[in-house]
């Protein structure tokens, strides 16, 4: 996966308050451009909320097709009634208009590509056991095998 594309940065204002910007790669020039305000809904903790104003954003200013952010936006909503409490991925818009998600921590390492095709791409290492595996999801959804990695690997019996 190419991870030359859009990264989201946090920085405090002077009220000591989080705001966001996005950072792209434009052959040589780095572009950075201050995300819209979230705002979080009884349902939908802070972090939850910045991280899928974050992916709508990389819609909303052309770096990847609606499609592809509604794919990675499902997928978050998915992981995350598998894994109630998971860290936010890192996030990335990719030259070829996909969004990457990566993980890692610890012994474990994990990715997810929703691409511009509309399919997901997903990988995982367990460095311990010394096991990869992935494969693609061409209805660009994350597979029950890939959502129990991330569980093993992040689940609240798991300690950060």
């Amino acid at each position: 996966m190419n991870t030359t594309g859009t990264l989201r940065i946090t920085r405090l204002n002077a009220d000591a308050k989080p705001f966001f910007y996005q950072q792209y790669l434009v052959g040589d020039t780095l572009h950075t451009v201050k995300l819209p305000a979230s705002k979080p809904t009884p349902s939908v903790p802070p972090r939850d909320a910045e991280h899928l104003a974050y992916l709508q954003s990389m819609s909303d200013e052309g770096h990847v097709s609606p499609r592809v952010s509604a794919n990675a936006r499902a997928a978050w909503a998915a992981i995350l009634k598998a894994v109630p409490g998971i860290m936010v991925p890192a996030a990335v818009a990719t030259e070829e208009g996909s969004i990457a998600y990566y993980w890692d921590r610890g012994r474990y390492h994990f990715e997810a590509e929703f691409t511009a095709a509309g399919g997901c791409e997903w990988f995982y290492h367990d460095r311990d056991a010394d096991q990869s595996g992935g494969r693609e999801s061409p209805d660009g959804t994350l597979p029950d095998e890939f959502l129990d990695r991330l569980d093993t690997a992040f689940g609240p019996t798991q300690k950060a």
